[in-house]
């Protein structure tokens, strides 16, 4: 079998935190309605003015957040911090912070406008501002920790012992020989001996692969045909594969996947 020259396109790291952004909406619009007041918390949750001030407060809160979060995504993928550090230190902090902090202004000035005061009669920089101020650098610092996190860990190689490569193996472009789910997440053993991590669930990637070289075995592995050394029935009308290049992996096709896999077998075979 000729090994296929393929590529798993890589996705930008996804955060999967709208319950966090909410929350965090939700927290900062309170903090913004108690800070500086005299009364104290459970005084002010009684006053119907108080919810009214919290639903504003949230929608604007919620604004800021989806902004920091969308410009995150974009410089995710245009200045990624391990191939652009210094530029996304200066997009980061003037996208991630400055703008936010800007458009905080402007909308929190139509609100109070509307209510026929401004920004500095209600004394909006020495309370409300700071709030704002201190949700938005902690927003964009766990970004940042959570981009670097698991950047470590998509970059973390496996070194494989014994692995034996054969012809041509080994090209220039990486392609994935087995695909599997650990923990929730996935990760790629590479015709290179690497163990790399994978953005998205096992289903998602089978979906952006060539179905003539690849087949979902099971709920955690994903199989390239030309590593499959040789086949042999497992328990409970099961498929056990053994796998080349010293890959040493217990790997089986599941019932419910045997017959497909063996017409796939057969097709590819010709």
């Amino acid at each position: 079998m000729k090994n296929p020259s393929i590529t798993i396109k890589k996705r930008s790291i996804s955060y999967n935190d709208v319950w966090l952004r909410l929350l965090s909406a939700l927290i900062s619009a309170h903090l913004i309605n108690v800070y500086g007041e005299k009364e104290s918390v459970w005084e002010l949750v009684k006053l119907g003015d108080y919810y009214r001030a919290l639903a504003a407060s949230f929608v604007i809160a919620i604004i800021l957040v989806e902004f920091v979060y969308r410009i995150t995504l974009l410089l995710d993928s245009k200045l990624p911090w391990e191939k652009k550090f210094y530029q996304r230190i200066i997009f980061q902090v003037s996208c991630g912070i400055l703008a936010p902090l800007a458009l905080d202004c402007l909308l929190a000035g139509i609100y109070y406008a509307l209510h026929g005061t401004d920004l500095f009669k209600v004394g909006h920089f020495k309370y409300n501002f700071i709030v704002i101020a201190l949700m938005i650098t902690l927003l964009n610092a766990y970004y940042l920790i959570h981009y670097l996190i698991k950047f470590k860990i998509r970059r973390k190689p496996t070194h494989l012992s014994g692995i034996i490569f054969q012809d041509d193996c080994m090209l220039k472009k990486s392609y994935p020989l087995l695909i599997h789910s650990e923990n929730k997440m996935c990760f790629e053993i590479d015709n290179n001996g690497s163990r790399n991590y994978l953005d998205g669930s096992l289903e998602q990637i089978f979906k952006m692969l060539p179905e003539n070289d690849y087949f979902l075995i099971n709920r955690g592995y994903i199989i390239n045909r030309s590593v499959i050394e040789k086949m042999s029935p497992g328990k409970s009308r099961t498929i056990r594969l053994e796998l080349r290049y010293g890959i040493h992996e217990d790997v089986y096709v599941s019932q419910r996947n045997s017959t497909a896999f063996k017409a796939w077998i057969a097709n590819t075979a010709k």
